[in-house]
């Protein structure tokens, strides 16, 4: 019995942790991100566009980040109170579709032609990504294994009473 509240305390306060810094490096950055430049030019400032307004692959492509940065922050903070894993795979879905969506989005700037590069933004989405999925899997990572030692000890005591 005292393995299964330290199995739970562990899982508690290792989810709190993923969660949070999940949240502050990367659902914020990812947020943030979105926000500020994503097309760049250093020449003339006359192409400066930021997530909200670019149309690049969508129509305000950054409205997209935004709202997957949105959902990712509020499944942590779910997480981080149920411990559940399910609040953990969302967010790390999200980060993964996240990281391909920002690495097109730069490589589609990047072969441009003339003085248009990539701004702040899409690196700072691209760099939230990776930490918000190194968070969330781990939160997810944790709470799994939680639930199959906890499986594993029911079976035990079945097999036992059996």
């Amino acid at each position: 019995m005292e393995d299964m509240e330290l199995l739970e305390r562990r899982t508690r306060v290792g989810s709190l942790v993923s969660a949070g810094l999940g949240i502050l490096f990367g659902q914020v950055l990812i947020m943030g991100g979105s926000l500020i430049t994503w097309q760049s030019d250093p020449v003339l400032g006359i192409y400066t566009r930021t997530g909200l307004d670019y149309h690049n692959l969508v129509s305000g492509d950054g409205k997209i980040t935004l709202v997957l940065g949105i959902v990712g922050f509020i499944s942590l903070v779910l997480g981080a109170i149920f411990v559940r894993k399910i609040f953990f795979a969302i967010p790390t879905a999200c980060a993964v579709f996240l990281f391909f969506f920002s690495m097109g989005e730069l490589i589609l700037l990047f072969t441009r032609n003339g003085v248009i590069a990539p701004g702040h933004g899409l690196y700072t989405i691209f760099g939230g990504t990776v930490a918000a999925f190194f968070c969330s899997l781990g939160g997810y990572l944790m709470t799994s294994e939680r639930d199959e030692k906890i499986r594993l000890a029911s079976r035990a005591v079945a097999h036992a009473e059996a």
